[in-house]
């Protein structure tokens, strides 16, 4: 899908992926979330999920301690983000996932993850790769594997 929006003039395509969004958001949205945040999505169906072992997403926290140019993405709730995320991580939790794709930049190596590279992770990946970006992936082990190889944690009020 975002290649096909690529081959829009930028304002089309924006108000196209807005549109896609908004579109989501009423299908799955749920009453707003208890910590202060939007509407949240109860769980993805696995109808709107890429059909991918989790394998074939996975990216080593080894590797991605020592590259440069990765964008983090943490699915955990609030709490959990402030306590303590990646450098930069974008927060979204996984109930805002399928209305905030527009987000994320397309062409970038986006890095998913929770507290130990599990479930909600996985989940937020493949159905972000079945939306049409094709290179994000979960980080193996998640957070705590990023802290246990070296990987910088910053600690957040916001």
């Amino acid at each position: 899908m975002f290649q096909k929006l690529k081959s829009l003039p930028l304002r089309v395509a924006k108000r196209v992926a807005r549109a896609i969004q908004d579109q989501d958001a009423k299908r799955y949205a749920a009453p707003a979330s208890d910590d202060g945040g939007g509407p949240q999505v109860k769980d993805i169906p696995d109808t709107e999920l890429a059909d991918l072992p989790a394998e074939a997403v996975a990216y080593d926290a080894a590797k991605a301690v020592t590259e440069s140019g990765l964008v983090f993405v943490d699915v955990r709730p609030l709490a959990a983000y402030r306590a303590g995320h990646a450098p930069d991580a974008v927060h979204m939790p996984l109930g805002e996932v399928v209305y905030r794709l527009a987000e994320l930049p397309p062409d970038a190596r986006t890095l998913v993850y929770d507290d130990h590279g599990e479930a909600d992770a996985l989940r937020a990946t493949l159905f972000m790769r079945a939306r049409g970006l094709e290179f994000v992936y979960t980080l193996t082990g998640g957070l705590s594997a990023w802290q246990r190889l070296g990987g910088k944690v910053e600690r957040s009020n916001s």
